[in-house]
């Protein structure tokens, strides 16, 4: 069914292109041209959204990657983590230490706090 509507939106995209070319350089027989982008151009349209919906990644062919088991890194044995109290399969969550955690405040602020300066009226 791909196949078939890949063939028809070539030919339909080659019917459109000598149509246009055909009104700009056929002075002779502007009726027929017209006539021919057209229709051509309301065959598009016809069948743009099949070609769309058959040519979507949602029913596309998932490509078969072989499966790599990794290792555990030596980082993730030095990072803290504690339990949450959750269920015993959640992996575990990384801590945060205070430094990082003001470090984090820190670039919350957007605009570095001004004092205020006194009016005087």
């Amino acid at each position: 069914m791909k196949r078939i509507l890949t063939t028809l939106a070539s030919v339909l995209g080659l019917w459109i292109l000598v149509s246009f070319t055909g009104v700009i350089a056929d002075g002779a027989r502007p009726e027929f041209w017209t006539t021919s982008l057209m229709w051509s151009l309301l065959a598009g349209l016809v069948i743009a959204p099949f070609y769309a919906f058959v040519s979507s990644q949602m029913f596309a062919d998932e490509p078969t990657a072989p499966v790599v088991e990794t290792e555990e890194t030596e980082d993730a044995a030095d990072v803290p983590a504690f339990h949450s109290g959750g269920s015993d399969d959640a992996p575990p969550t990384r801590a945060l230490n205070l430094d990082e955690i003001d470090e984090m405040e820190r670039a919350r602020k957007l605009w570095p706090q001004q004092k205020e300066e006194a009016v005087s009226a």
